[in-house]
């Protein structure tokens, strides 16, 4: 049973329809989830389509042409910016591996950095630590002000 809706017979076909012409390189279980994706979306649409303009097809079609995109950047994320006179592309992000080869796993992205080790010290931390509380009070005092009192416990 085809789902019908205003001029448009077939609504899963007219969805398909799209997808395959949108020609996006995509596996077949993302056609699927991208194909019951628009589907839905047009349900949607049919709600609020008005009649009196553009016939429902060419209302819908449009529009869900550009919720493909949408539905891609919403898996894979955008990696592509046209401007006025400029275009900015960010690469894809990496997953790194955390148990994986040495090679580009968790491994290479730690470097020096896995214990107490030299490398791993850093004395302005340290100063920065050991005087918290020091350079509240001295600030407070030099602004004329009165400490935060405490709580009667």
């Amino acid at each position: 049973m085809a789902l019908r809706l205003h001029d448009v017979d077939d609504a899963e076909r007219f969805t398909r329809a799209i997808v395959t012409r949108s020609g996006l390189t995509l596996s077949f279980h993302d056609r699927e989830d991208l194909g019951a994706y628009l589907v839905e979306t047009c349900w949607e649409l049919s709600l609020r389509y008005q009649a009196g303009g553009p016939s429902f097809s060419t209302y819908a079609g449009t529009i869900l042409r550009r919720r493909a995109v949408d539905w891609v950047r919403q898996r894979d994320g955008r990696t592509i910016w046209k401007f006025k006179h400029r275009i900015h592309e960010r690469p894809r992000r990496e997953v790194v591996s955390l148990d994986g080869p040495a090679r580009g796993g968790l491994v290479e992205t730690l470097a020096e950095r896995d214990g107490d080790r030299e490398a791993d010290r850093d004395e302005a931390l340290g100063r920065l630590y050991a005087t918290r509380d020091r350079e509240r009070a001295r600030d407070i005092y030099a602004m004329g002000l009165e400490p935060p009192r405490r709580a009667a416990g």
